[in-house]
């Protein structure tokens, strides 16, 4: 997803602020709590999405909802800035925006590895080894299955795709045989 200028501005403030109080890595590890969070209760998502509830109440709820969590203070008067600005249902953005500056000042990039079968611990840091000596940075892997791949894996970092599967294999072939077939 493409962010915001207001979703880059916010979570650069924060990160800034994260900085200045040498906290950087609870914050990061609070906003990947508080996505989480949004992440399993659509309840939470639509609360900030939501115009009909008014910001006071919005405020109140976000109190008494991170009094029950361990998210930080820091990023508790972030989300009540988020909302008294009237910027709260860009929240997911704003958390995006925030890793992918993390994750840039840290060196890390996010990879997604998608396999025809569950890859097991050794074969997984084989393939994170790999991937950090192609792009120089530390990978933080998300892994699915995903069956109709037949075999091999597909590996996507940022806008880019690698795709090792025998489905793709296999499609080329045809593609490669379908031309034949034609010039002759």
């Amino acid at each position: 997803m493409r962010q915001s200028r207001v979703a880059s501005r916010y979570a650069s403030a924060l990160y800034e602020q994260a900085h200045l109080e040498k906290n950087i890595d609870a914050v990061i590890a609070d906003v990947r709590t508080l996505k989480a969070m949004i992440a399993e209760s659509r309840d939470l998502a639509l609360f900030f999405q939501s115009p009909v509830i008014k910001s006071e109440q919005k405020a109140i709820t976000i109190k008494k909802l991170f009094e029950k969590s361990s998210i930080s203070p820091l990023l508790r008067n972030f989300v009540l800035l988020l909302v008294k600005k009237g910027r709260e249902n860009d929240i997911q953005q704003i958390i995006e925006a925030f890793e992918d500056i993390y994750n840039a000042q840290n060196g890390f990039v996010p990879v997604h590895v998608t396999s025809a079968f569950v890859m097991d611990t050794q074969q997984q840091e084989k393939l994170l080894k790999k991937i950090e000596a192609t792009t120089g940075k530390k990978p933080i892997a998300t892994y699915t299955v995903n069956n109709s791949l037949i075999g091999g894996f597909t590996v996507q970092i940022g806008d880019s795709i690698t795709d090792g599967s025998i489905r793709h294999q296999l499609d080329v072939l045809k593609i490669r045989l379908n031309e034949g077939a034609m010039s002759n």
